[in-house]
């Protein structure tokens, strides 16, 4: 069965349109699918109906959490959460994403001001995007510079300083999966070894890992994405080898399927939803 759980569309940092993103996956012969864009769930309702009648669909988004310590960990780490199989019109759920939204607008304004107040005037709504529809904090520091070629470094320095305002202003890992929870929906750690310090990639050891994935269990996590494409064949079976871990008891079970790819499910549901993320 050729799945694809993991797909972003122009409602967040992707590059196509959600009916566009819907028809290649019919025209690749996926026979079910997702759209995971981050931290919104304005595309859900149109990717239902373009998939009526044509291809298998199930509800999906993807939560930049707030950074937080983990464990031994010595730098705070941001992962993504992928939520599936919601109720798209949970008030927790709505209103957690809502405010999200509200709490990072307020600090891109805040960030546009100080800006200005230091002798370069911008406007938030001027700023090109370069993902998708998502503004990123480098969107900003682009548009600076391109703006203001002799910017001073006091204001690159500047626009740097408000990574921690915005990963603050992002959702907490323990809020995301209970709202997904609340949602009737089931939580994942989205590209495990792939977490983010104040936007910028961090890539993780197995050990590390491990460590976060057990404080991730005790938090409720329903199973995490083993089969990324950017993962080796041995972090691949390292985090399939998790799952198999008494201590973290997760109900994720990984089903390997010749020339498909992996599909993925869980244990609670009668009719598991099928997973093969390609980003």
């Amino acid at each position: 069965m050729k799945v694809d759980y993991h797909m972003h569309t122009l409602c967040s940092d992707g590059i196509c349109e959600v009916e566009a993103v819907v028809d290649m996956a019919v025209n690749c012969g996926i026979l079910a699918m997702a759209v995971t864009d981050h931290d919104t769930l304005s595309g859900i309702g149109r990717a239902r109906q373009c998939c009526l009648g044509r291809i298998r669909y199930v509800t999906g988004t993807e939560i930049t959490c707030a950074e937080q310590l983990w464990g031994s960990l010595p730098t705070s780490q941001s992962i993504h959460l992928l939520g599936y199989g919601f109720d798209e019109t949970d008030p927790v759920l709505c209103a957690l994403l809502s405010a999200r939204k509200e709490r990072t607008e307020a600090v891109y304004q805040e960030l546009a001001e100080a800006v200005t107040a230091s002798g370069y005037p911008i406007r938030i709504p001027d700023v090109p995007m370069s993902c998708g529809n998502v503004l990123q904090l480098r969107d900003v520091m682009a548009h600076v510079r391109a703006a203001y070629p002799a910017v001073s470094e006091e204001a690159a320095e500047l626009v740097d300083s408000y990574a921690k305002a915005l990963t603050e202003a992002n959702i907490t890992v323990e809020d995301g999966i209970a709202a997904i929870h609340h949602a009737g929906g089931k939580a994942v750690w989205a590209h495990p070894y792939n977490c983010y310090h104040h936007f910028q990639k961090q890539s993780l050891h197995a050990q590390e890992v491990s460590i976060m994935l057990k404080e991730l269990a005790l938090l409720g996590i329903d199973g995490i994405e083993t089969e990324y494409p950017a993962f080796s064949d041995s972090e691949k079976s390292f985090l399939n080898g998790l799952l198999n871990m008494d201590c973290l008891r997760l109900p994720a079970v990984i089903f390997m399927v010749p020339k498909t790819g992996t599909i993925w499910g869980w244990r609670q549901i009668k009719t598991p939803f099928y997973y093969r993320p390609t980003r």
